[in-house]
């Protein structure tokens, strides 16, 4: 083999140096967007937190969400594996928290955690809670936005103070078996968000089967290929139109498309954030951004950009389905190329909307 001559090396050199310098300079650049995360992984304790109240979300927590999280490989077995779980459920009136105590699914629930239900309404039904970290100057919304508020800030705060990660949990919420310890099992840091997509389904025909289900055997699981299977025959009219057919595209945001006979591959513009710890700038930015939409429109972005945001893509080690109303959404069938010319967010499209494009999220039956 020849050797190099010297103008050779030196150009080479050039080269090599010229290659460096541009490497460190978008590194330089790069760090100005999303920083590093090397916070540890020492907690031993899980916050479960809840927000519940009217009939029909009181239904959906102790005949739907719960059960969900007792299945046999989510919260029973973080507590084999030697971690304390905190469940806190606020309610609105006295009567909502009797009807939780008194329901046959709460003592299993004590059984394996610690259960706090807070009452936020007084006898006269005024909110009785101390108010002082909201936003009032920027948004004026009724009592339910108080409460939802409330809630969210206080779990944020306890789940900071007490280092303990926070489990986004609804009523309307069902998790596989399996989900929760998978995903408490691959974090690696105090503070690090997984973030997923999950199907919106019917209210009622998905809420009936899993109680039918529940009521027959209340030790009964459902695997994430099962629960898929729920979902997709249970999806919302504004989902289905995203299943891609032919040229027409679905909705804004969402892409569903089915790749074999046993696999959907879903991209999402807004996916919701799940799991994970809080740091002190979240709380900065919910009173800030006082509203409970903001939490998957916009603070994925921060998460992003704190270097914080884990991407679970894959249904077989976390999935869930959210219960959903139709009257509450509606149906638009937009073409591909209306949403290369406006694309999901508009105006407002957002860095977390552009990133959250990139991954693709596996359904599988």
């Amino acid at each position: 083999m020849d050797q190099l001559t010297l103008r050779e090396k030196i150009f080479n050199k050039l080269v090599n140096y010229k290659i460096n310098f541009y490497l460190r300079f978008y590194s330089v650049i790069d760090s100005f967007f999303i920083k590093n995360n090397h916070a540890p992984k020492n907690f031993n304790q899980l916050l479960f937190s809840y927000i519940a109240f009217g009939e029909k979300y009181i239904d959906a927590l102790l005949e739907f969400s719960l059960p969900s999280i007792l299945q046999e490989n989510n919260i029973p077995l973080l507590v084999k594996n030697s971690y304390k779980v905190i469940v806190k459920i606020y309610v609105k009136s006295n009567s909502e928290k009797e009807k939780i105590l008194n329901h046959s699914i709460y003592k299993k629930l004590i059984h394996f955690s610690k259960v706090e239900i807070i009452v936020c309404l007084d006898e006269k039904g005024r909110f009785n809670n101390d108010l002082r970290y909201f936003n009032f100057t920027t948004y004026f919304f009724r009592e339910n936005w108080l409460f939802k508020h409330y809630t969210l800030y206080n779990s944020l705060k306890f789940s900071l103070d007490n280092n303990t990660p926070l489990f986004w949990v609804s009523p309307d919420d069902f998790y596989s078996d399996g989900s929760l310890s998978n995903i408490v099992e691959l974090s690696r840091s105090n503070n690090e968000f997984f973030i997923g997509m999950h199907p919106r389904v019917n209210w009622n025909s998905a809420l009936n089967l899993i109680k039918s289900k529940f009521k027959a055997d209340p030790n009964y699981t459902i695997s994430s290929r099962e629960l898929v299977q729920i979902g997709i025959k249970n999806l919302m009219s504004v989902q289905k139109q995203s299943i891609e057919q032919n040229d027409n595209l679905g909705v804004k945001g969402l892409n569903i498309k089915q790749i074999n006979k046993n696999t959907y591959a879903v991209t999402a513009s807004r996916p919701a954030p799940l799991f994970g710890g809080i740091i002190k700038s979240d709380l900065k930015f919910f009173r800030k951004f006082s509203h409970f939409n903001y939490n998957d429109y916009l603070w994925p972005r921060k998460l992003i950009k704190d270097g914080r945001a884990k991407f679970i893509c894959d249904s077989d080690i976390f999935f869930k389905i959210e219960l959903s109303e139709e009257l509450d959404y509606e149906v638009q069938k937009v073409t591909n190329e209306e949403i290369q010319k406006n694309p999901y967010g508009g105006t407002s499209r957002l860095l977390n909307h552009k990133i959250s494009e990139v991954p693709i999220f596996f359904w599988k039956l």
